[in-house]
Formats: structure tokens, C-alpha cells, sequence
């Protein structure tokens, strides 16, 4: 199944706006594209809440961060090769 066929059928019927996927992030949606990024900002401040209370986390391998750091950098949002300009 793809990512995005996943994040509608998680979605669908549900009253949340907002995914999380082990590996992949959170996915949200909206009516408008502002309703869109508040249940991004919802999604990305709500794990502070209990990390601020002691609650327990699992850290990341830090060959991990460093490998998504560089592919935020250097990959997301970038023209596919070969796309029209």
C-alpha cells in the first residue's frame, strides 16, 4: 500500500486531522491549507507535554539524525531530476 492510499484510509471517518507513521512522520489535513498547518503545529508541539513531565522517550541513533538531516538539507522539496523548471 502506498503512503498516501495509508494516510486516507487512517484518516477517513476518523475526526483527527493528523498521522503519525513510524518512519515516515506525520501527515495532516485540512479544509483550507491553514487548518492543514494547525494540525501540523498540533502534532509536532504535542510530544513536548509529556517529555516536559518526565515521561519516557526513546532516542534516536544519532547516524540516524545525521542521515535525515542531510537528506532535509540536500533532498526534500527539491525538483525530481529531469522536472521542468
Amino acid at each position: 500500500m502506498s503512503i498516501d492510499r495509508g494516510v486516507v484510509d487512517t484518516l477517513s471517518g476518523h475526526p483527527s486531522r493528523a498521522v503519525l507513521l513510524q518512519n515516515y512522520g506525520a501527515f495532516t489535513i485540512g479544509r483550507t491549507p491553514c487548518n492543514t498547518v494547525k494540525a501540523a503545529v498540533v502534532v509536532e508541539d504535542a510530544p513536548h507535554s509529556p517529555a516536559r513531565a518526565g515521561g519516557q522517550t526513546i532516542a534516536i541513533a544519532q547516524d540516524a539524525i545525521d542521515a535525515l538531516f542531510d537528506r532535509y538539507q540536500n533532498n526534500y522539496g527539491q525538483d525530481p531530476q529531469g522536472a521542468m523548471s
